[in-house]
């Protein structure tokens, strides 16, 4: 789905914009560019995927389970699967790949490239790209940075680039997920809503972290 993001043909308002906020935002290596074959046969992509999930289930089970949440904490520690998709459409799965997931804070990445695309370079002014060195919901840095958050990938950053989307939409939450469909090429896709009852009910420190932020005048809405 890299292709239609990258295609002169996505169908989406500011296209042309949207492209160049991939490519430059998330830094799309040039062997994944639609203009480019990196060359390999369905075969090797079958075999290496294997090979790595052979290694990999044959190792010692570690860690836990995020429980933060409580509806994570239900989620199944031996799931596993690896799915890689080419710029050319191509899929190869192993494992639990089929199975429905929340991505959690990997929604973060889009979220800030569809800002960007509409905002551009404004969206630095109200949240950094520098690492935080503190933990992803910490409330540390925004009073020592007056509510401005680190990055777009810790939750405070986040919660602002949000609101931006808000401001941007008269409905953002459909045009985001209307954005993840067509990224992922899957018109069923849709919010865990068990997952986000589950984060709306025990999201204490996020609600600190927006009024917090919303103190020093960085949250619109």
């Amino acid at each position: 789905m890299f292709h239609l993001c990258l295609s002169s043909d996505l169908n989406l308002a500011g296209n042309k914009i949207l492209r160049t906020s991939f490519v430059r935002f998330l830094n799309i290596p040039l062997f994944f560019r639609p203009d480019n074959n990196i060359g390999m046969q369905t075969q090797e992509f079958a075999d290496i995927l294997q090979e790595i999930y052979n290694k990999v289930k044959g190792t010692d089970v570690k860690g836990s389970v995020a429980d933060y949440i409580p509806e994570l904490a239900r989620v199944a520690p031996g799931k596993y699967g690896i799915c890689l998709c080419t710029s050319s459409g191509q899929e190869y799965g192993i494992g639990d790949w089929r199975e429905n997931f929340s991505i959690q804070s990997i929604s973060k990445i889009f979220a800030t490239a569809l800002a960007f695309a509409h905002v551009g370079d404004q969206l630095w002014t109200r949240v950094g790209m520098e690492p935080s060195g503190t933990a992803f919901n910490s409330l540390i840095q925004l009073e020592y940075e007056h509510g401005i958050p680190r990055n777009p990938l810790i939750n405070a950053g986040a919660i602002v680039v949000a609101d931006i989307l808000k401001d941007i939409y008269k409905h953002p939450k459909d045009e985001f997920l209307k954005f993840m469909q067509l990224l992922s090429g899957n018109p069923s896709l849709q919010y865990d809503q068990k997952v986000a009852l589950s984060e709306k009910q025990t999201g204490y420190r996020n609600m600190a972290l927006g009024y917090f932020i919303k103190s020093y005048g960085n949250l619109k809405k």
